[in-house]
């Protein structure tokens, strides 16, 4: 279907307010896969009309509106990641991979499946080993300083044993059963898990955080001068040094993926927090150096996203 300008410029404003609303209101108007849908329409249209291109959610990461709170710079940059909600969508991610294997003889790959939590990604930077700033992915490139409320998280580690800067990156979220106690006790309800995480994260004062027992769950792990490691040698290195990592598994090929995105499917409402997929990443960093980026996703990475039906 072909697109004039004008329609072009009135869905790129619709998927503008869509994502307003879910990164700096913590509300959703429409489905994740709705937006996806949008999104991606918005996305084949660029591919058209490149000469069109201007700031949207296409185009970039998260949210750049700070509400004049102090900032910070990434260390790390922070991607979104791309969404897929089918093994047809699954395979067409996998044979990206294929001249790569070709090149190389490699008969097996290595893939790191995990949980998907839904709440808001944080950067923390470990400086010596103490934990010295903590801050939300914002647009990728910088977002709000939060370190007085991260430390009042009360399972994310103050110290860790390393030296030089140490970046970790993760996902603050709210357990089941401390979100429904909330709404049970108090007479201002809060929509959904993520909501709850976002806005006693950025808007509350740090002595309230502990109340909220918000958790954090970590899922990369940076060294110093190297972003190198191996995934699941990361989430080895986070959790030696006392954080909690997401479920997750190395799979070899589509079928073993599927087979852990199903499972995951199945046990989904018996987790003690709200997950709303499955990330896959090549487990490489040689390959994900060689597949790169776009503008706000990698290339080597992608979001198997479940459905309100399920998988």
């Amino acid at each position: 279907m072909r697109y004039t300008k004008q329609e072009y410029l009135e869905l790129s404003k619709k998927l503008q307010h869509y994502s307003d609303c879910y990164y700096t209101k913590f509300t959703s108007e429409i489905s994740d896969q709705e937006y996806d849908e949008l999104f991606d329409k918005v996305k084949d249209i660029l591919k058209v009309h490149p000469e069109w291109k201007i700031d949207s959610p296409v185009t970039s990461v998260g949210t750049n509106d700070f509400s004049g709170r102090k900032k910070n710079k990434h260390i790390v940059r922070m991607y979104s990641l791309d969404k897929i909600y089918t093994p047809a969508d699954l395979n067409k991610y996998y044979k990206r991979f294929s001249e790569l294997r070709s090149k190389d003889g490699k008969l097996v790959d290595t893939y790191y499946l995990d949980y998907k939590l839904d709440g808001v990604s944080l950067e923390s930077v470990y400086i010596n080993g103490k934990l010295t700033t903590a801050t939300t992915r914002g647009d990728g490139k910088c977002g709000i300083d939060v370190t007085n409320q991260v430390l009042n998280i009360v399972n994310i580690p103050h110290f860790i044993c390393t030296r030089g800067t140490m970046v970790i990156h993760g996902e603050v979220v709210v357990h089941k059963y401390d979100f429904y106690n909330f709404n049970h006790t108090h007479d201002t309800k809060i929509s959904t898990p993520r909501h709850y995480a976002a806005s006693s994260l950025i808007t509350l004062d740090p002595e309230v955080i502990k109340e909220r027992a918000l958790k954090f769950y970590g899922w990369g792990c940076f060294p110093p001068l190297s972003s190198s490691l191996p995934r699941n040698i990361q989430i080895e290195h986070l959790n030696k040094f006392g954080f909690n990592t997401p479920v997750g598994k190395i799979c070899s090929n589509v079928t073993e993926m599927m087979s852990f995105i199903n499972e995951t499917a199945r046990i989904r409402n018996t987790l003690p927090y709200e997950i709303d997929g499955v990330v896959i990443k090549q487990n490489e960093d040689k390959y994900q150096k060689e597949l790169g980026w776009n503008e706000h996703a990698p290339l080597w990475a992608v979001a198997w996203k479940f459905t309100s039906n399920g998988a």
